[in-house]
């Protein structure tokens, strides 16, 4: 984890890794159909990379010196497997089993869980379930389990309804990935999707859909669910799709893009006092800027998170808001406190749906005086998933706005941070971030991609001047 004090970093906009795990008494060669047509899908090409993991599977061990693993030796070789060369620099992984090869990737993530290694799957971003026996598989079952007295194999125990181990594992990942608050240090909120195939008796849909909320049902029995005919079949649509697009989390929120536009203006001539008014007061502002600042968050068609959530810009040096806002506002009347008793802060809270778009405009008088030219937003920390975030500043109308006399200096800290804190990171921060495009007039906009949280922040003081050199001395004291 990084600490408070690390210096920010450029989030990493690396490919996906996407892993295939095959099931039990199969190989990698059952994901032949699959692998050849992601190879072929130009969407699949140019962002995800697609790599199988194998391991010793058979329905007999016929040589005396050689035994069948169990699960979680299985497991542990997955651990490995991913931590093993270039596979150790992903930082977004889906993983895919098929049958017990879902089983194994559970008995990966619960090996995390029970080792206090829980924060190790963050890079998980996805686990995919393809008819996997989450209560077993009934199909002969009796006979199974007459040919297995005599010649025992620990991977067809956990193929058996109710199998003790398998339960533990599954209560432990249900209850500890699946129904997990960020922020809980026992557990790591990951998205499982699950697939049963409508033909298929080896594993029946109540059995591959187990305690998972979020399945589909597709045609084919347990093998030619991963045999599509072709990319318009539906049983590659959706596991192309949940690649592209990976699914959300119940307590995760997913965001396309979080958009921050900020624009400053100058007040004519000297500094002037404005009335501001808000809710049963109001009151004199002295200023000589005034700024219009837009926060705008589009939710993914995909996300599942309905937790209320909230847009908040504060100003200070006795500062006001004027706030706009694109839906009714949520919020509770504590919440309001400081915006309708001062007039210096304003709070939106929805409940989002997916695929749309929240918006929460402020104009601000006296935000942006000589020392105070700087602005930073919060996104939380591994509270949601941010495709894309965009940061663009505005100053073609102040006097001093082209980037002749003053560059915006734009930073990402991975680790949220409070406001001093965050002025203080600012002076000994060694890598800030630069902006992606910049034009003489001064308009600076900054692009970032797949962040968990953290605090982006510009400011634009001149050089030997402003809060930064306040917390730069405070700091050598």
């Amino acid at each position: 984890m990084v600490s408070p004090a690390a210096a920010p970093v450029q989030p990493s906009s690396a490919r996906r890794l996407v892993v295939l795990v095959h099931g039990f008494g199969s190989s990698e060669r059952c994901w032949s159909r699959l692998r050849e047509l992601l190879a072929k899908d130009p969407r699949i090409a140019a962002a995800v990379d697609v790599e199988t993991f194998s391991y010793p599977t058979s329905a007999f061990e016929l040589r005396f010196l050689r035994r069948i693993p169990r699960l979680p030796e299985i497991a542990n070789s997955l651990a490995h497997f991913l931590d093993a060369g270039r596979r150790a620099s992903y930082t977004d992984v889906t993983l895919v089993g098929h049958s017990q090869g879902g089983l194994v990737i559970h008995t990966y993530l619960a090996g995390k869980l029970r080792s206090g290694k829980a924060e190790e799957l963050s890079r998980i971003r996805e686990v995919i379930l393809m008819a996997t026996p989450h209560q077993g598989s009934t199909v002969v079952s009796a006979l199974r389990k007459l040919v297995y007295t005599f010649a025992a194999n620990p991977q067809e125990l956990a193929l058996r309804v109710h199998d003790p181990d398998v339960a533990e594992v599954l209560g432990e990942v249900t209850q500890r990935i699946e129904a997990v608050q960020p922020g809980d240090p026992r557990g790591w909120p990951i998205a499982i999707r699950c697939f049963n195939g409508q033909q298929d008796r080896v594993v029946l849909e109540a059995s591959a859909r187990g305690s998972f909320a979020h399945w589909s049902s597709v045609k084919g029995d347990h093998s030619t669910i991963l045999r599509p005919d072709d990319r318009d079949d539906p049983r590659y649509d959706l596991l192309a799709d949940a690649l592209l697009e990976p699914d959300g989390h119940a307590a995760v929120w997913e965001i396309d893009s979080f958009e921050q536009d900020v624009v400053v203006e100058p007040l004519e001539g000297a500094a002037r006092e404005i009335t501001a008014r808000y809710g049963r007061h109001e009151r004199l502002v002295q200023s000589d800027n005034v700024a219009r600042i837009t926060r705008s968050v589009r939710f993914s068609r995909k996300n599942r998170c309905h937790r209320p959530f909230r847009l908040r810009y504060a100003t200070r040096n006795q500062g006001f808001v004027d706030p706009v806002m694109s839906h009714p506002n949520e919020a509770k009347p504590q919440d309001l406190h400081a915006g309708e008793e001062h007039g210096t802060e304003a709070v939106f809270v929805f409940t989002p749906k997916a695929g749309e778009t929240y918006t929460l405009q402020v104009t601000v008088c006296k935000g942006f005086d000589s020392g105070h030219r700087d602005v930073h937003f919060h996104l939380g920390r591994w509270l949601a998933r941010y495709r894309r975030v965009r940061l663009s500043l505005d100053l073609s109308a102040c006097p001093d706005g082209s980037s002749r006399n003053v560059t915006p200096r734009f930073r990402y800290f991975e680790q949220e941070a409070g406001h001093d804190e965050l002025c203080r990171q600012r002076i000994l921060a060694a890598h800030p971030v630069g902006p992606s495009s910049s034009d003489p007039t001064g308009l600076w906009t900054c692009k970032l991609a797949d962040l968990r949280g953290g605090v982006f922040d510009v400011a634009w003081d001149p050089p030997g001047t402003g809060a930064e050199v306040q917390a730069h001395r405070a700091a050598r004291r």
